[in-house]
């Protein structure tokens, strides 16, 4: 079937061809290498076919457009270095249009991004975003690529010039922070001082972690404090670090005091109820725990409720396992996803950032 759809291809690009020497009525020889070319490349003969295609090329330098369809071609068939080849080789041919060279690096960059040749990528890019000026797309892959060459800096320099509104700027620059603060944790803190001065709850979370990292526990364990005060939807990420940090400091009942706190505010924070467990387990008092998610008020056929279900009742009584495996089975075969609150963009992996608005905090988990 793909055999055939190349062909297929090929066969426009023969039409599209002709069509283009044949225009104001000007009768033009088809190169015979170019011809030849595509014989070799429907035998699946690559080299021999690129070495046709680059002699036809010097015979019809006007023609790069089907060379360029070639390339795409062969980069979604999965035979990346070819369209490399293709697409460099054209990148170098001299006279090129502005346009045709818009184009011809276009699609090395997509073959650079697919071979995962970052660096190769990047510096692509910028010649795009130096031909194009302030084209929005290629600036967010930019600074994707600099997030996935862990070139933290460098992403946060050309957000910049991408956030028109300053509080994404500063929430970005938390997500930033977040990043490097595990190396370089004084460096970390110009990011996420933006976002602290607008009182952003991302940029608290992340200043409590700067805190931890530092070893300043108390100061840590205030502003956690004060973050789920305020924002009990942080409790799945700041409740396991603030519980660890107050268990072993020994301060029970001010631990179990923000448990409830938070199930008082949200009885619908699946974590919360799954760190209250825990808690009560270390405890001992596996039998106020069990009562704690006897009487949890979710739906039976909730995914989160059900893959919390299995964590409690692991800790607390596996007997229970068997009762919920049949709903376990029915419910959960379905796969999860995360999609962004703000711009509705789906990812299979979570992170604090969307990758297509760059909003931070904003992926929800979804059940297929």
């Amino acid at each position: 079937m793909a055999y055939l759809l190349i062909i297929f291809v090929l066969f426009i690009l023969v039409l599209w061809s002709l069509s283009y020497i044949q225009k104001r009525g000007e009768k033009i020889k088809i190169p015979k290498n170019y011809i030849k070319g595509l014989e070799y490349f429907v035998d699946g003969d690559i080299e021999k076919a690129l070495d046709l295609l680059n002699l036809a090329w010097k015979e019809d330098p006007n023609n790069i457009d089907a060379y360029l369809r070639v390339g795409d071609i062969l980069r979604k068939k999965g035979k990346v270095k070819s369209a490399v080849k293709i697409h460099l080789n054209l990148s170098v041919k001299p006279f090129l249009s502005n346009e045709k060279k818009t184009r011809v690096l276009e699609s090395l960059a997509e073959d650079y991004v697919t071979a995962d040749m970052k660096n190769s990528a990047i510096a692509t890019i910028k010649k795009l975003v130096a031909m194009k000026g302030g084209d929005e797309n290629l600036k967010k892959k930019l600074i994707v690529l600099f997030e996935e060459t862990f070139d933290w800096a460098t992403a946060y320099d050309y957000a910049r010039g991408f956030f028109k509104d300053k509080k994404k700027l500063a929430e970005y620059g938390g997500y930033i922070g977040l990043k490097m603060l595990e190396k370089n944790p004084e460096e970390a803190m110009k990011y996420i001082k933006p976002g602290l001065r607008q009182d952003f709850p991302f940029s608290k979370f992340v200043y409590a972690k700067y805190h931890l990292q530092k070893g300043n526990v108390d100061e840590a364990l205030k502003i956690y404090k004060d973050l789920l005060s305020s924002n009990p939807e942080y409790a799945e990420y700041a409740l396991p670090e603030l519980e660890k940090v107050m268990f072993e400091k020994g301060e029970y009942s001010g631990i179990e005091t923000i448990f409830k706190s938070i199930l008082e505010k949200d009885p619908k924070n699946l974590e919360t109820l799954r760190c209250y467990v825990s808690f009560l387990v270390k405890k001992g008092d596996k039998n106020k725990a069990l009562d704690l998610v006897t009487n949890a008020d979710f739906p039976e056929d909730s995914p989160e409720f059900l893959c919390a279900l299995i964590d409690i009742y692991q800790m607390v009584d596996d007997k229970r396992l068997k009762d919920i495996l049949p709903k376990v089975r029915e419910v959960c075969l379905g796969k999860s996803h995360f999609t962004c609150k703000e711009c509705g963009y789906e990812s299979q992996v979570f992170d604090w950032k969307c990758n297509n608005c760059f909003s931070i905090g904003t992926l929800i988990r979804m059940w297929d």
